[in-house]
């Protein structure tokens, strides 16, 4: 009833058989096609039998009509693009621990090793596990092992089945891993307060391309401060370790650069793709690299690269912009002095005196006298701003950076520098643009600083970084690519200011921003972000709290809704967000947030559809920001539980299930059942945690000693994630004493196969921007829950496209009693796709082999023309199973061309016709039909052979134009190859072939399979 009409990257257009008497039709779509599913309206059309679903064709769609009471079938579309997107190249990440039964062992399933998927697993490649180099067990469905054999003695390895071992590990000696570090030295503050170190916030990324993990760990001062508060602190430093402890390089960001949490996002990736990780962050002049030997001494150092302009201005690495009471003073001296040339003044935006701001009487000549503003500032900090809260301590102001060149530079994974450019959004002042005096609580250098990054998969294939400022008024983003050598800027988005009268008296709440385009950015932005494809189009749009900036830079959506009153408000800034697929039914994913906003905002805590911000539950809150909320599979029953502080645990539909709810502070998916485990859920808010890890299911899974968290009642962790062996999460914890890193794995023999998250783009980009801000937690592109359907972890694996092969004895795939002969068809799936792993299958009238993107299934036979072919059906089995987007591959002519067997002849005038029934059969399928050229025959010495090679050329002749004719798709192997060849030698030539010179070796038969590859590429 309905079939494919055009298929591109970007959309599928459908048509269908008119039914129903109103000529009136609405479509149906949802990402599943689970008994479960929910199917949303995407349009309506009226009188015509077509639509188009613009939405990316990466994965397959479901579809229905629907005609007044009558609905069609559901329709599955088909797959039209097919990324290759640029992933890390892991290591097996085998990791060997102790355990009470023994030793029990874990490793990484990689993407490119996936094939297919059953009910409980993904399939592809099995394993074998070695244990001091001698087999000792295949598993098949799980990657862990259990051996109830092992000693601390024994050294483990393990190799895909059929394949090269990795390098041996050795059990840890512990439950749990210890990673020792080398804690940066004790400062003094300018004022003599002391100060230490505490090991924080952590990422990793493969620095020198072993497929391994190194770890990149932020050190912060004990007297580290939040944004809005007051007070010097130490510098901030990153460290690079190795898993042994081997500290390779240290970044001290200098004193330019404040240390807290809202400062310095440092961004860990492969950006490039050349197998080494980079790291981004905000850098200033002081910031510099130091380099370690093995014995941890330093060996070498080097500071940033100040652009020419700064230096020709005079700025140098010993310069210090941080404030101290005195100088901020004077810095409102000289801000008064000048407040007739800001330009909002100028502009008659704001009052034209000081006094008007203040609202007390206007005692001074404008442009003030430098005694007149040293007056007016002491009235300011000593009167004014007391007035408007006793926590206005401006005398006491110290610490800040409000001045000063700010940079944003991208660093080797080995250290050194790669680029240092401007900043690409400038302060332009302490905040008073930013609203920073403007609410009661006067808190210059607050909105302005507040920092976020992240990288997302712009594209859809390759990595962007993403660089921010701001969120609570104004809010910047801008999007670079790294080339290997410079960062390439894609777009920038600026919501603009946001519009005050008065810069000392406006509470701002939810205004729009000056820009026209971007305005609605202002003031949605939380303490983290996330990306994620939230609109099916194939690639990851930034969500930037209650807003979404598409992947080119345009904004997508600011969600609205109407307060009690009926004014219609912005959902505003919020402290936690968590973007996943938390109603599988619900077609495409959702975020659920709290906001701050309390009466402002139309709700104190929601779930929203991410692809366009509309809420789909909530509750208005009118006078607290409630702070946290999580989202996790914690309860029986279908999609995510959703909690918040102080409210309730709702289910995914919004039902209050109860009024008992986990800690807020981190998720991790720990136990091997997909279910979510809480870190410190039995602890929240205690300002001690340990990391305990707790939940309703399990109740205390994994209490750690002599661990602290980090970052008060925040309780985070240094990081969670897929760090090795299976899918499961690690728990990276500081000891209570900063000596080192302690890092835990779950041991439970698992019964399920999935590949490493890290493999799942969404996933391994949310590890990268784990440490923003608050830090959040990350989720994969899929439903990971008790109740996952496997089908759904790589959708394209439901649809993926089939290659047929109608062919002869060159294209036949062989059995290994009959080699040394091989086909190209047997080959093809490795040359399409080299790196990934192939399963296949071999029936009496085919073969297939499949990867994780295609399956090629050969009906390829010796000694078969297009007669024979026909005649013993073969065309008809092809025709039972190909469908739409498939493709059939007709290379035909050798058998053909024979005379002396008149089964097989084919006159070279009916060729053409006889093609025509294999193009007819993919074209009524809605598939598409690709000629072959016969391959060419190595016929230099033999005359017959020479003889049969022209005729053949007579063929390819024929075929050329009829493929011409018929527009369609033809590959020339024979000329291809041709060329090739007559650059060789006939030895050379000979070495592709068996000594028939007709039929192909296995280098012969990869060689054509190769161009073909790469023909079809074009294609």
């Amino acid at each position: 009833m309905i079939r494919v009409k055009e298929l591109n990257e970007a959309s599928v257009t459908i048509q269908w058989t008119a039914f129903g008497t109103s000529g009136s039709y609405e479509i149906l779509w949802s990402d599943k096609n689970l008994p479960t599913s929910q199917f949303l309206p995407v349009g309506q059309v009226v009188g015509t039998t077509s639509f188009t679903l613009a939405k990316a064709t990466n994965v397959p769609h479901y579809l229905k009509v629907v005609a007044g009471t009558e609905t069609s079938a559901v329709f599955e579309t088909p797959i039209g693009w097919q990324p290759e997107v640029q992933l890390e190249k892991l290591d097996r990440g085998l990791i060997a621990v102790p355990v009470k039964e023994g030793i029990f062992l874990t490793w990484r399933f990689l993407k490119n090793e996936v094939a297919g998927f059953n009910e409980r697993q993904l399939t592809g490649a099995d394993f074998t596990v070695y244990r001091n180099d001698e087999a000792i067990a295949n598993v098949t469905d799980s990657t862990n092992f259990l051996d109830a054999k092992g000693t601390a003695a024994d050294a483990y390895s393990v190799a895909p089945t059929n394949g090269t071992p990795c390098a041996s590990v050795t059990p840890w000696a512990d439950s749990y891993l210890e990673l020792p570090l080398q804690k940066p030295a004790d400062g003094v503050t300018p004022v003599g307060d002391a100060y230490t170190y505490h090991a924080n916030d952590l990422s990793v990324m493969d620095v020198d391309g072993d497929g391994a993990y190194e770890f990149i760990l932020k050190w912060d001062p004990s007297n580290s401060h939040d944004v809005s508060q007051r007070g010097y602190t130490g510098n901030t430093y990153l460290d690079c370790y190795r898993l042994d402890g081997r500290l390779l390089w240290r970044i001290d960001c200098g004193v330019n650069i404040r240390s807290g949490a809202h400062y310095t996002q440092f961004m860990c990736y492969d950006f490039d793709g050349d197998g080494r990780g980079e790291i981004a962050f905000k850098t200033a002049p002081g910031t510099k690299i130091q380099w370690f030997d093995a014995d941890g001494q330093v060996t070498k150092e080097s500071y940033i690269t100040l652009p020419a302009e700064d230096i020709a201005s005079g700025v140098t690495h010993t310069d210090n912009y941080v404030c101290s009471p005195a100088d901020y003073r004077q810095h409102l001296v000289a801000l008064f002095m000048d407040w007739q040339r800001q330009p909002e003044v100028i502009a008659h935006h704001w009052p034209q005196t000081l006094e008007e701001c203040f609202a007390i009487p206007v005692r001074y000549d404008y442009p003030l006298s430098h005694e007149d503003a040293e007056t007016l500032v002491t009235y300011f900090i000593e009167e004014y701003a007391l007035q408007r809260s006793s926590k206005n301590l401006l005398d006491e102001f110290a610490g800040f950076i409000y001045q000063g060149p700010e940079y944003l530079t991208i660093f080797a994974g080995d250290g050194h520098e790669l680029e240092t450019i401007p900043f690409p959004f400038e302060r332009g002042d302490d905040g008073l643009m930013w609203g920073d005096y403007a609410w009661n609580r006067i808190e210059p250098c607050n909105r302005v600083d507040r920092f976020l990054a992240g990288v997302g998969y712009l594209d859809g294939v390759h990595p962007s970084l993403v660089i921010c400022r701001g969120y609570y008024t104004r809010a910047c983003v801008a999007a670079y690519r790294f080339d290997g050598q410079n960062l390439q800027e894609e777009w920038r988005a600026d919501s603009g200011h946001v519009p005050m009268d008065n810069p000392f008296n406006n509470q701002l709440h939810v205004q729009e921003g000056t820009d026209p385009i971007y305005g609605g950015l202002a003031a949605q932005g939380d303490h983290s972000l996330s990306f994620a494809d939230v609109d099916q189009d194939g690639k990851m749009e930034i969500i930037y709290g209650g807003a979404t900036i598409d992947h080119d830079g345009s904004l997508l959506y600011s969600s609205y809704d109407y307060l009690p009153d009926g004014t219609l408000a912005k959902f505003g800034h919020g402290d936690a967000m968590h973007v996943a697929d938390i109603d599988p039914d619900r077609p495409g994913l959702e975020i659920f947030n709290v906001f701050e906003e309390a009466s402002h905002a139309p709700y104190g805590y929601a779930l929203r559809r991410a692809e366009d911000g509309t809420a789909i539950f909530g509750e208005h809150e009118a006078v607290r920001d409630l702070g946290r909320c999580m989202v996790g599979d914690i309860l029986d029953g279908r999609g995510y539980s959703c909690w918040v502080n102080t409210i309730g645990t709702f289910d995914c539909h919004g039902n209050l299930v109860q009024k008992e709810t986990l800690g807020t502070n981190m998720p991790i998916r720990f136990t091997p059942d997909f279910t979510t485990q809480i870190i410190d859920g039995v602890d929240y808010l205690a300002n001690n945690g340990s990391g305990v890890v707790n939940d309703y299911r399990h109740g205390v899974v994994l209490q750690p000693q002599g661990t602290a968290v980090n970052n008060g009642t925040k309780g985070n962790p240094c990081l969670v994630a897929d760090l090795f062996g299976d899918y499961r999460e690690e728990l990276v914890l500081r000891t209570a004493d900063d000596a080192a890193l302690r890092i835990y794995t779950n041991t439970e023999v698992s019964q399920h196969k999935l590949m490493t998250l890290m493999h799942d783009p969404q996933y391994r980009c949310g590890v990268a921007w784990q440490n923003n801000c608050y830090n959040q937690p990350c989720y994969p592109s899929f439903y990971y829950a008790s109740d996952m359907e496997m089908s759904e972890v790589l959708p394209a694996l439901k649809r993926k496209p089939q290659i047929f092969i109608a062919g002869d004895s060159t294209a036949q795939s062989y059995r290994s009693e009959e080699r040394p002969q091989f086909g190209w068809g047997e080959k093809l799936l490795a040359a399409l796709a080299p790196d990934y792993f192939i399963a296949a299958e071999h029936t009496a009238e085919s073969s297939s082999f499949t990867n994780q993107f295609t399956t090629v299934v050969n009906f390829a036979k010796a000694g078969r023309s297009t007669k024979t072919f026909l005649a013993e059906e073969r065309l008809a089995k092809i025709a039972e199973k190909i469908t739409a987007g498939d493709t059939l591959l007709i290379q035909f002519g050798h058998n053909d061309v024979n005379r002396e067997k008149p089964e097989r002849y084919v006159p070279l005038a009916d060729f053409p016709t006889a093609l025509g029934k294999f193009v007819a059969v993919a074209q009524e399928n809605e598939a598409t039909p690709l000629l072959l050229a016969p391959i060419s025959l190595a016929a230099t010495k033999d005359e017959t052979l020479k003889a049969l090679d022209e005729e053949l050329g007579a063929y390819t002749q024929v075929m050329a134009q009829y493929a011409a004719d018929q527009d369609i798709p033809f590959i020339n192997l024979r000329q291809i190859s041709s060329d090739y060849f007559s650059q060789l030698s006939s030895a050379e030539v000979d070495s592709y072939y068996l000594a028939d010179h007709v039929h192909l070796n296995e280098k012969g038969a990869m060689q054509y399979a190769q161009w073909l590859a790469a023909a079809l590429k074009k294609a």
